[in-house]
């Protein structure tokens, strides 16, 4: 396996001619227009766009509308006469348009169902699907006398490992995810493959995968690709950078990268071969510089596109495949293995041309020797895979013959199943393959785009929006997103500076019959961008806004934060924390050094991560990262995000369950150390994955119910900040929440009492005509709500004596056999929410031993909610490990980010307001 992205535009106003209008132009391309009367501009300037008064910004803005509604209603777009797409073909159009459709279909579908045997041996490919089906005994019998066949392989078939679990049923793989970098790339530049934009595309991809799938990273990335992906060059000159790689590596390897991605461009300008050529070359170079690799993606794109073409027909009107692949072999073996071979051929190990002729021509699979374990990746065999299958006539047997050979399958089946594909047809494709890809809805609007430009052979930005909207009329269709870069590029800024009717709303100013309370009305009307419907958070709070936000941001940083900095102490006595780090790194001044203490009052040292003690636990994390406590929290976030707002104990399970064997892959994960034993043997329950809460219950029942461990509480900070507008909402996500792992009642009545009171303080509860929070009624309340899931007088005498515990000596944190007690964790948050300064507390706590991470989060999210981010250490912040990674999801996680730019655009289009 081997690899979208997008740049915010920006718009530069370059001039304007007060008698005749304005001329702006776009960064890409340029969108002139020309008025005989007012100003036409659609650009709000920068400087002025402060200080000018709400009725001229609001003339701006409707200058900037009605200049985008002049550029909607032109028939043809200046910078988009000359075709962008080459459609010489024999073909009739629909047939065109199915092999199109085929040649892309079939690349995703060999790619995910090659997933099923990626990285296995072609014995074990079949011992684990030959067993797939549960069968009768009769069955089994019969088998045993007549050898039968392999069964027919499905997405839902896919083995349960470390793997394949990254992979959602039905998910395509990098191979097919760079094949679509590729069209977003080709569709953006008006047809013209440039490389730095791919490299910049896949560099981004790389890191964030297509958000708007839910990835987080490019999973899958070869070791190839991902060297080049990291020269320093890479950005400015991919293709040097590819060389560099291949030149340090003597000019030996040859991998699949750039094969598996390049079928797309045998679809693009197929009507001239030199243009397919030349983009080909162009997009392989970008990451892979061996002539083998470039012959190799020569090879299928020329074929794919001399189908296209409808060369080489027979009377019967089928292809003449032969004739196609001897073109096929022609224009690689001169495009790429010829040239090596006149300057420098020692590059290649054997002969060239046989070499070339020996994978492309072969006979049979076995003669690829596709599982060969150090040779998989090798780009001839996968070229080879996909000709071989070229010669076939039944889909779904030829690429279940490819899969079955196991070795790089998924890369191998691409490269097949585009090649068969387009000789086939979509109509070909096996019914349950082509609508059980994970993503065909997505798929479909990028090959709506290619079809478009084959139907009418050159398409405009304009034209493509009117497309847009007349086949997704609905306002909030999210296809709308599909507008192309520069029709955005030509509205953006005025969008995203101080908005006129924001500023007017309030006065309700009108102008020219644009009325700014309409705006805004339509504006409320959106859905959210994450829900269908109402947003699913609430902002019942009398916070001001970004009050509010960043104490948000201050509860899941100081939780991860605490997590981290207590893995420094974590399982230690109070002894030996202090022993090992009270005189060992602290650095002190002068002063400090003749006081004998240091900033925080104590004589114990300022902790940092990068002082973690190097022992047989902490040697599993590397400095600044947290432990499974704030993974588990993420897990629940994520959970809520992907269910629109909801607490749905299943969902977060799997999650939990499959984090559980690998971690965040994304993080670079290979299973996730520190899992609790309660937690672990709830999620091997036999009933787990149907009925977490059963399950939890059945371990806490068989325990004497005496189990009533910190794993439920160490996580549910972020249920404070969910629907904190409605108390009795977090409680009752708390407890579903808490119950998948932990039924007893201590533990449900340790996670309201932490949600409620996280909840209360950005409710903007309680505060005092200082501004501060009045801790003791929060606490109180938190206690009120807390205590009322707990049944007897005992019960909740316990619990308040650990929430009102004025030291953390009456905890014991590290009472030997009791570390991991659920109420321990809980006092040691509320100890510390009675605190001020963010670093002696954590650090107080850190130093006390015992579940110190687990504590320390716990503390960390509610000290962080009562004094927001800017009273946490900045080196303890900015040093996290995964930081950006917990930014990206905390954003996913804020409601309150500006309205997009899109949404903008489909309110001034929809409702019509020029």
């Amino acid at each position: 396996m081997e690899e979208p992205s997008e740049e915010t535009a920006v718009i530069e106003e370059k001039g304007k001619d007060s008698s005749n209008g304005s001329i702006v132009e776009v960064s890409k391309g340029e969108a002139k227009s020309k008025g005989d009367g007012g100003d036409t501009s659609a650009v709000l300037d920068r400087d002025e766009q402060n200080t000018c008064p709400p009725q001229k910004n609001l003339m701006r803005l409707k200058s900037f509308v009605q200049s985008y509604a002049i550029h909607l209603k032109d028939q043809e777009c200046p910078e988009r006469k000359s075709p962008s797409f080459n459609i010489k073909s024999s073909l009739p159009k629909d047939v065109l348009l199915d092999r199109i459709r085929g040649t892309i279909y079939g690349n995703c579908i060999g790619d995910a169902i090659g997933l099923l045997t990626e990285f296995m041996l072609k014995e074990e490919a079949e011992q684990i699907y030959r067993n797939y089906q549960a069968k009768s005994w009769l069955q089994k019998l019969k088998e045993k006398v007549k050898k039968s066949r392999l069964p027919n392989l499905e997405y839902n078939m896919k083995s349960q490992d470390m793997h394949r679990d990254r992979f959602a049923t039905g998910d395509w793989t990098d191979d097919s995810d760079q094949m679509i970098l590729i069209l977003l790339s080709l569709v953006e530049n008006d047809g013209k493959m440039v490389p730095v934009d791919f490299a910049k595309k896949m560099k981004k991809w790389s890191e964030e995968g297509f958000k708007e799938l839910g990835d987080i990273g490019g999973m899958g990335i070869g070791r190839t690709t991902l060297s080049v992906l990291g020269h320093p060059n890479f950005l400015e000159d991919p293709h040097e950078a590819a060389n560099v790689v291949w030149e340090y590596s003597d000019r030996v390897i040859a991998p699949n990268g750039g094969v598996m991605r390049t079928s797309i461009l045998g679809v693009h300008e197929f009507g001239d071969i030199d243009a397919v050529i030349a983009n080909t070359v162009a997009a392989c170079k970008v990451t892979h510089a061996d002539p083998r690799c470039i012959a190799s993606c020569v090879a299928v794109t020329t074929a794919i596109a001399s189908m296209l073409q409808g060369k080489h027909m027979t009377e019967r009107g089928e292809y003449d495949i032969d004739a196609v692949m001897k073109e096929s072999f022609d224009h690689a073996y001169e495009t790429a293995i010829k040239n090596a071979v006149e300057h420098g051929g020692d590059s290649l190990e054997t002969t060239p041309e046989e070499e070339l002729r020996k994978f492309m021509f072969a006979e049979s699979l076995s003669d690829l020797r596709l599982g060969e374990s150090r040779s998989i990746g090798y780009t001839y065999k996968c070229m080879g895979s996909g000709f071989w299958s070229l010669r076939q006539n039944d889909f779904r047997a030829s690429l279940e013959a490819i899969a079955y050979e196991g070795g790089d399958a998924d890369t191998n089946g691409a490269v097949a199943g585009a090649l068969l594909g387009c000789k086939l047809g979509a109509s070909a494709l096996p019914p349950s393959w082509l609508h059980g890809l994970k993503h065909k809805d997505w798929l479909d609007q990028h090959i709506d785009r290619v079809d478009q430009r084959v139907r009418k052979g050159s398409v405009t930005h304009v034209q493509e929006a009117r497309y847009l909207k007349a086949r997704h009329a609905q306002p909030d269709s999210d296809l709308w997103a599909e507008i192309s870069r520069s029709t955005v590029e030509f509205a953006s800024v005025a969008i995203i500076e101080n908005m006129a009717w924001r500023e007017s709303s309030a006065s309700g100013v009108k102008g020219h019959g644009f009325s700014t309370h309409r705006v805004k009305a339509k504006f409320e009307d959106l859905p959210h961008p994450r829900k269908k419907g109402n947003c699913f958070m609430s902002t019942n709070s009398s916070l001001k806004k970004e009050v509010l936000m960043d104490r948000i941001k201050a509860t899941i940083y100081g939780n991860c934060i605490g997590d981290a900095i207590g893995l420094l102490t974590e399982f230690m006595t109070k002894k030996e924390a202090t022993d090992t780090y009270g005189r060992l790194h602290s650095v002190k001044s002068k002063a400090e050094m003749k006081s004998g203490t240091i900033a925080s009052g104590s004589q114990l040292a300022n902790l940092e991560y990068s002082m973690k003690h190097k022992d047989w636990h902490r040697r599993k994390y590397d400095f600044g990262d947290w432990t499974d406590d704030s993974d588990q929290m993420m897990l629940i976030l994520l959970s809520l995000i992907d269910n629109n707002g909801e607490m749905i104990p299943q969902d977060f399970g799997q999650r939990l369950k499959t984090w559980s064997r690998e971690g965040f892959r994304e993080l670079g994960d290979s299973g996730k150390p520190g899992i609790g034993r309660t937690t672990r043997n709830v999620i091997q329950h036999r009933k787990f994955n149907s009925d977490p809460h059963w399950a939890a219950r059945s371990i806490w029942e068989s325990s004497g119910r005496q189990l009533a461990a910190n794993g439920g509480v160490m996580r549910t900070s972020v249920l404070g900040i969910q629907d904190f507008g409605d108390i009795d909402k977090v409680i009752a996500n708390s407890t579903a929440a808490c119950l998948v792992t932990h039924a007893d009642p201590r533990c449900i009545a340790s996670c309201v009492a932490v949600t409620t009171a996280i909840a209360l303080m950005l409710q903007g509860k309680h505060v005092k005509d200082c501004g501060s929070f009045d801790i003791e009624a929060i606490i109180r309340d938190a206690y009120d709500y807390s205590s009322n899931t707990l049944d007897t007088k005992a019960e909740k005498d316990e619990l308040k004596n650990y929430m009102y515990a004025d030291s953390l000596e009456k905890l014991k944190l590290d009472e030997d056999g009791k570390i991991g007690y659920t109420y321990k964790c809980m006092g040691a948050g509320f100890w510390a929410l009675r605190q001020h300064d963010f670093r002696a507390s954590i650090e107080a706590i850190t130093f006390e031993g015992g579940d110190a991470d687990t504590n320390g989060a716990v503390a960390g999210a509610l000290l962080g909610c009562k004094l927001g981010t800017s009273a946490l250490p900045p080196s303890w912040l900015n040093e996290l490990k995964h930081k950006d990674w917990l930014d990206y999801h905390i954003n996913r996680f804020d409601w309150f980010e500006v309205i997009s730019i899109l949404q903008f655009l489909r309110v001034l289009y929809f409702f019509n307001f020029c």
